[in-house]
């Protein structure tokens, strides 16, 4: 039995645990952090693997909460611990178990984010930055997309479900009314589908079948309208732009694809979704271009004039604003890995934030401040900015010139009689690169791939087997937003006809492009 505290509450009661008490025997509880309808939370420290938690209770005795609906709860406690322990993801918030006292209050232990709601920076900060938005937006496109894989719907995108760490990740969380896969076969309840009514998809909202991620995708979309347009969406057609005009043209036409009133209509995966949002946020020219054109298209079945219109659009290309510091997403994600091992420590989003680093067995029984401290990591590929860091063939890389001064440099085995294309693309705003490519004795060097732009591109055919050392200088400016893409590609040669009676044309060289991208 857990020690606590009994309180009257309402003429009811309601147990609250006391700092240093112990639950189950692991978990000590350091500070309530949080109240709902079912009961507090608190911020834990797992004596057993040396990590903060979040710890959510469930009262027997509440005269708050009917019998049913304290039942309901219970249902969503152990879906939510069900659903969740399933993943160790980085934008999904861990449960790490669910344990029942002799009082039957049901406690829910989770992973413990240190930063606070989406809701919460909403309330204080309406619109957002676009940078901001697209970050969010694409973290939880790759949470529906791991979760959408074990066949898992979770019903309940909204943004008081949406964590923040403090470095900028979103981690999706409340898994509590999520459809698992096991129940896709299953008619819902004659009362429909359970969620928040303000962020239901139309299928959700008024059907009892089954449901795909493209209602969680919905979902998200109305998240992004309120992000963008500091509004909730009313279903009236209008996009986000009318009320920001900040925002560029082609993420107004992916929140609005997202938003499609059929599902047909709407993106399929959240890969696909994810995909255009990454164009956006990487300034690709063609991407932004591609990604207005399908929405033109599947609006007015667009004649040409339309679509030259639409590529006429020059100004709809989003560039982001080199007055706003923004993390690169490498960085941002680095951070975030380098601080969160595999068993992830993380946040609910109410109070301070934990120290992420193990203590020694000495130091366990005094607990540490909460007081993070972020390294100062600047490139994920070179840290040290000292060794180069290895390039496969077909991978993109997405680099950052940070701090002042610095120059980039990766390193590859080249073999003989191949023909290597290296190129840097996908610049950002005050990016211009120059190549210089060391590879047999030999040095190959490019400033412009042709007059008037600022990428580069080097092509080589090593003459031995060798290592290929590339360094990419900036002639520009530098800072955390100074980006740019670095690929890698190869061309097999040339191969010789072989004589034969009827002539026959020589392969030409062939791409491969197999590419393995990194983010």
């Amino acid at each position: 039995m857990v020690a606590c505290a009994w309180t009257r509450v309402r003429g009811g009661f309601t147990g609250v645990l006391s700092p240093e008490t112990v639950l189950a025997g692991r978990y000590r509880i350091l500070s309530i952090v949080g109240e709902g309808r079912f009961g507090k939370v608190y911020l834990g420290y797992d004596l057993r693997i040396d990590r903060h938690v979040a710890i959510k209770e469930l009262l027997p005795h509440s005269t708050v909460l009917s019998t049913e609906e304290w039942q309901d709860y219970r249902t969503r406690f152990r879906k939510e611990a069900q659903t969740a322990s399933r993943f160790i993801h980085a934008n999904v918030v861990c449960a790490y178990g669910l344990e029942i006292d002799d009082d039957e209050t049901i406690y829910l232990v989770l992973e413990y984010v240190d930063g606070k709601s989406l809701r919460q920076l909403l309330e204080t900060e309406s619109p957002l930055q676009v940078e901001r938005a697209l970050d969010i937006a694409i973290d939880i496109c790759q949470a529906i997309e791991a979760i959408s894989l074990r066949d898992i719907v979770h019903r309940d995108v909204k943004p008081g479900n949406i964590l923040l760490t403090s470095q900028g990740v979103a981690k999706l969380t409340g898994f509590g009314v999520a459809q698992l896969g096991h129940e896709i076969h299953r008619t819902q309840p004659p009362l429909g589908h359970p969620g928040t009514p303000a962020y239901k998809s139309p299928e959700q909202a008024t059907s009892t079948g089954c449901l795909d991620q493209r209602s969680d995708l919905y979902s998200l979309g109305l998240v992004m309208y309120e992000m963008l347009a500091g509004r909730r969406y009313q279903g009236d057609g209008r996009p986000p732009r009318h009320y920001n005009g900040d925002i560029p043209h082609a993420l107004d036409a992916a929140v609005m694809k997202a938003l499609a009133e059929s599902p047909a209509a709407r993106y399929q995966t959240a890969g696909e979704m994810r995909r255009d949002l990454a164009w956006v946020r990487d300034q690709s020219t063609w991407g932004q271009l591609r990604v207005v054109l399908t929405r033109v298209c599947s609006r007015h079945n667009a004649s040409i004039a339309a679509i030259a219109l639409v590529v006429g659009l020059a100004l709809s290309i989003f560039r982001l604003s080199a007055a706003v510091p923004r993390p690169v997403e490498a960085d941002r994600r680095a951070v975030y890995a380098a601080q969160v091992p595999l068993e992830a420590t993380a946040t609910y989003p109410w109070t301070a934030t934990p120290s992420m680093t193990p203590r020694p067995p000495a130091e366990r029984e005094a607990l540490p401040s909460i007081t993070p401290t972020v390294a100062g990591l600047r490139d994920v590929y070179e840290p040290d900015d000292k060794l180069p860091a290895p390039i496969s063939v077909g991978e993109t890389q997405r680099r950052v010139f940070d701090p002042v001064g610095d120059v980039d440099r990766v390193t590859f085995r080249a073999k003989a009689g191949r023909t290597y294309i290296v190129t840097t693309a996908n610049l950002g705003i005050g990016v211009d690169t120059s190549l210089e490519v060391l590879v047999g004795g030999e040095r190959i060097a490019n400033d412009d791939v042709s007059p008037g732009t600022l990428a580069s591109q080097v092509a080589f055919t090593p003459g031995e087997d060798g290592t290929a050392v590339v360094t990419v200088h900036n002639e520009d400016q530098f800072g955390p937003d100074r980006t740019y893409d670095l690929s890698l590609i190869m061309t097999l040669p040339t191969q010789t006809p072989v004589p034969s009676p009827t002539p026959s044309p020589t392969p030409s060289a062939t791409l491969i492009t197999e590419a393995t991208t990194t983010p």
